[in-house]
């Protein structure tokens, strides 16, 4: 059973972004690693299916709020690497 996204996030004003941006659910930021800053973990309460479209859809709207042009996400034991959406 999934229960937890992971973003990565260049520093920690990111981060504090994100979990902004994921308000209504829970998300905590940790020190990151590799060439992350941070990482923030959501954890995919009640209804996981619904959770991940939701935390995937704000992380597409804070990649183009704080101008970054990429980042990798972790779930159920993969990474992906997810892409800011071109500009309207």
């Amino acid at each position: 059973m999934v229960d937890q996204l992971r973003v990565e996030a260049p520093d920690e004003r990111a981060a504090l972004a994100l979990v902004d941006e994921l308000r209504g659910q829970h998300a905590e930021i940790h020190p990151g690693g590799g060439e992350a800053g941070c990482e923030v973990v959501v954890e995919l309460d009640g209804h996981p299916e619904r959770a991940i479209v939701d935390a995937l859809n704000a992380v597409d709207r804070w990649l183009v709020q704080v101008g970054v042009r990429e980042t990798s996400v972790s779930l159920d034991g993969h990474s992906y690497t997810l892409s800011a959406p071109p500009p309207e």
